[in-house]
């Protein structure tokens, strides 16, 4: 089967952590962890791949004096 574009229809199905659920090809995802794509092709056959995505974000410095500047 075709799609009105002519494209071949599949269906998507991603899921996550955090309880993350998308059917978009391209979704966006905010939590860092192991997302599992699977692919449903017209003819009823699949296909799963995963891919992992991990928080580099610097960490950020607490404000506050060091315990080592403070005086007794």
């Amino acid at each position: 089967m075709r799609d009105a574009h002519g494209h071949r229809q599949r269906k998507l199905a991603w899921s996550g952590p955090s309880n993350f659920n998308s059917t978009e090809q391209n979704p966006t995802v905010c939590a860092p962890g192991t997302y599992t794509l699977v692919v449903t092709g017209s003819n009823g056959c699949t296909s799963t791949a995963t891919a992992g995505w991990a928080d580099m974000s610097p960490p950020q410095p607490l404000a506050g004096p060091s315990p080592a500047a403070t005086s007794a």
